[in-house]
């Protein structure tokens, strides 16, 4: 008997993927520097993960009679369209009035010129910007340099970068520098010095163990400085970022000042210069598409934490939570739940790199699925029960609970388990319906809804990507989203597996943060952190230092915690406001756990 082509390539097709991904699963937790938990925890991800993505699925689709399977099919169809489509909609609508203002504008770069130079005009006394830097050492030591070099003038070698006078650049780091990497930390304060108006300090974070705890040791930092000295604007910035303008600092800046007070948060359009084009265009679709269409979904914009401005009180009074691995999400969402905003502007981009490999990217987008996981789970349930979203109507605040438990349970959640319902259930019917098509006379319609919606879901994945093309990417061509718009099937449902994992992480509490590799030509020899936790830098490292002997002193740069130590909630208590408020119960956490090197 000849097999049906179609159900035979749908059948190849869900192996392929669901086995692919049970061996990075594998592999994952086999791999000794990322090893989470013990080999039981590992057997029962394993457990957790084929049970959700192959036995249950299966097991259901074959015991199932016709009539559920087509409920069950067209369910999936539903939970694939929450997760992918109506996000890429959305996000398309949304950035057609930018693209079409941006065709017909034959002057806009003298705009941007303009305004860039008018946020040059008067600047406040101290540091007006804040341009704060957290990152691990041994990951960062080619990067660092190279990010900050970005910011030297033209003529000196750099990218002429601009930022506003008095920028004070905080770099917080961990763990304690080996003798290598406390050279590459001199180079940077060297290179600090050359950038025009700008001042330098470096704090070492030793017990850090994840990014939020670097980025509120940095807000410790500046709820230490004086009211008057305090910058107004912290620019939170990872140590592989690459600004795309020269003017996209002021620009950044400049719209935050001018936006409403329930504005708390400029974030920026990320696309990546340097990985994999397969992973570059996904990541285009990704931060231009989805984040907008994932912010009108729940109203408050999107916050990506790779480069972003924020109110300085704002940052000092919420500061990042360091229990959920997607900080700046969840970020965003606490300010949502006070009334605050997000202003995406995919008119600012920035460039930051892909996963030197596929288990670095897998390793990655795991830890996000478990942060969207905990959000679900935790933040929304939270801002549903006691959210006060200042501002709102009563209706809205109603419309708005509503829309983040779609985002959350519908969009987030359950999607991930209905998808991997789709290739199954389309299988059987196939063979079915191939076999027995009086069978299926009756259910022709239904059976013919599926095979639309594949036709739609290609058809906004196509927009969606010409849409994403439509933006300039630094290497990226046409024919490249062209060819990921014909794998975005698999690779769809690959991405809407790996999500499965984390949630399995996160029920067994393997929440462990893991830094994303970096491309790297250096030998790891030079990353190996030391063993023995050194002292102050050399006199010439020190010398390049902006920290005041004032600040060196004081109780919160103890390595240690003493029964001494100052609560940051009273530092600036005679500023009132959210300013007096200072930095927070998550920000204070950070009190007394980091020290001065150089």
């Amino acid at each position: 008997m000849v097999l049906p082509v179609v159900p035979c390539v749908i059948l190849v097709l869900w192996l392929l993927i669901t086995g692919a991904t049970l061996i990075l699963l594998r592999q994952m937790q086999s791999d000794a520097s990322k090893r989470q938990g013990s080999l039981c925890q590992g057997i029962m991800i394993n457990l957790y993960t084929a049970m959700a993505l192959l036995v249950i699925p299966t097991t259901t689709t074959v015991l199932l009679p016709l009539e559920a399977l087509i409920v069950l099919a067209l369910v999936a169809c539903v939970g694939l369209g929450l997760s992918e489509t109506v996000p890429q909609l959305l996000g398309i609508a949304r950035n057609l009035p930018f693209l079409v203002k941006s065709w017909l504008r034959a002057e806009g770069s003298g705009t941007g010129t303009r305004v860039a130079a008018e946020a040059q005009e008067d600047p406040p006394q101290g540091s007006r910007l804040c341009m704060l830097l957290a990152a691990y050492i041994p990951n960062e030591t080619e990067t660092l340099p190279r990010t900050l070099r970005q910011f030297l003038p033209v003529e000196d070698g750099g990218n002429g970068v601009e930022l506003p006078p008095k920028t004070l650049i905080l770099l917080t780091y961990n763990p304690t520098p080996t003798p290598e990497q406390q050279e590459v930390l001199d180079e940077c304060a060297q290179l600090a010095e050359r950038i025009p108006g700008a001042s330098f300090a470096a704090l070492l974070v030793p017990r850090s163990d994840c990014k939020a705890h670097n980025v509120n040791a940095g807000f410790a930092y500046l709820a230490r400085m004086s009211p008057e000295n305090r910058p107004d604007v912290v620019c939170v910035m990872d140590a592989d970022i690459d600004v795309a303008e020269q003017n996209t600092v002021l620009l950044g800046c400049e719209r935050l000042r001018q936006a409403e007070p329930s504005v708390a948060v400029v974030s920026v359009c990320t696309k990546v210069s340097i990985g994999s084009w397969l992973v570059a265009a996904e990541y285009a679709m990704k931060d231009i598409i989805m984040t907008k269409g994932y912010g009108s979904l729940i109203s408050t914009g999107w916050l990506t934490g790779n480069f972003v401005f924020l109110r300085c009180h704002i940052a000092l009074s919420y500061g990042f939570d360091e229990k959920c691995l997607v900080e700046d999400n969840d970020l965003m969402m606490r300010l949502l739940g006070d009334g605050y905003f997000v202003n995406h502007c995919t008119d600012l981009a920035v460039y930051t790199e892909a996963p030197p490999r596929l288990m670095a990217f897998l390793t990655q987008r795991t830890r996000w699925g478990q942060g969207a996981t905990f959000l679900t789970l935790n933040r929304i349930p939270e801002l549903v029960r006691s959210g006060s979203f200042e501002g709102m109507s009563v209706l809205g605040r109603l419309l708005l609970k509503f829309r983040l438990l779609a985002y959350g349970f519908g969009v987030r959640l359950a999607s991930k388990y209905l998808i991997p319902f789709l290739l199954p259930t389309t299988l059987v019917l196939s063979w079915r319906c191939g076999r027995r098509p009086e069978e299926c006379e009756h259910f022709a319609w239904q059976f013919g809804l599926v095979g639309h919606f594949g036709a739609v879901y290609m058809l906004v994945c196509f927009t969606a990507q010409f849409t994403g093309a439509s933006f300039k990417h630094p290497w990226l061509r046409f024919y490249h989203y062209l060819a990921f718009v014909f794998l975005r099937i698999p690779y769809g449902i690959f991405n809407a597996q790996a999500p499965v994992i984390a949630d399995a992480q996160y029920f067994l509490k393997l929440n462990k943060w893991i830094v994303t590799e970096r491309h790297t030509s250096v030998s790891s020899e030079t990353n190996t952190p030391s063993t023995k936790q050194k002292g102050l830098a050399s006199p010439g490292g020190a010398s390049l230092s902006t920290c005041s002997p004032c600040t060196l002193s004081s109780p919160l740069l103890c390595s240690t915690p003493t029964p001494s130590t100052t609560s940051l909630s009273s530092l600036d208590g005679e500023g009132g406001g959210p300013e007096g408020a200072a930095c927070g119960a998550i920000v204070a956490e950070a009190a007394g756990t980091y020290v001065r090197t150089h």
